[in-house]
């Protein structure tokens, strides 16, 4: 009777292995993209108050949101955190980067901006940028403060709220298991 079981370990073990390895990988491959999702969701934040800060500007937004991936995008490269070496490694990131990145600013628009435009706030801000007021003694003075702007459908306030989609195309790192 013992000799019929001789081996029984080793076949099961062939069996189950492969199938407990893959769910494993599958596990570490799940917490890999939610270390990405997680360092995304920082770099949206960065690229939102880029935005913010410098007037909506697109290219702001963009470096906003690839400084917000320097610690996810850098942690292997042993960077001094000199500002000669974030200034190089923020410069790589964008060129790796940016073919895997899409932002689209949904909110202003630029028929808000027409709408809203404040020539006295532009000429205090020394700009040639088009201004949306967002301080309410400056709202309160601007001819659309009650309303909506004609062109865009909106009220001012509404068109102060920055509003960006960011897609970001992330490479799953495990073999076999990203595939699948």
């Amino acid at each position: 009777m013992k000799s019929n079981q001789l081996g029984a370990t080793l076949i099961e073990f062939i069996t189950i292995g492969p199938m407990i390895f893959f769910l494993g990988m599958t596990g570490v491959q799940y917490t890999l993209m939610y270390n990405a999702k997680t360092n995304l969701t920082y770099a949206s934040y960065e690229a939102a108050r880029a935005g913010a800060i410098e007037n909506a500007s697109p290219e702001q937004i963009e470096i906003g949101l690839f400084k917000g991936f320097l610690p996810y995008l850098s942690a292997s490269k042993g960077s001094s955190g000199s500002p000669a070496d974030v200034a190089k490694l923020l410069a790589q990131t964008r060129l790796a980067e940016a073919p895997f990145t899409k932002i689209e600013i949904i909110n202003p628009t630029a028929e808000a901006f027409n709408d809203f435009n404040n020539l006295t706030l532009q000429k205090t801000l020394g700009t040639t940028q088009k201004v949306i007021p967002n301080k309410l003694t400056d709202i309160e003075n601007s001819k659309h403060s009650k309303g909506k702007g004609s062109s865009s459908g909106m009220s001012v306030s509404e068109a102060n709220v920055l509003k960006l989609r960011i897609t970001y195309g992330y490479e799953p790192a495990i073999p076999l298991v990203g595939h699948v």
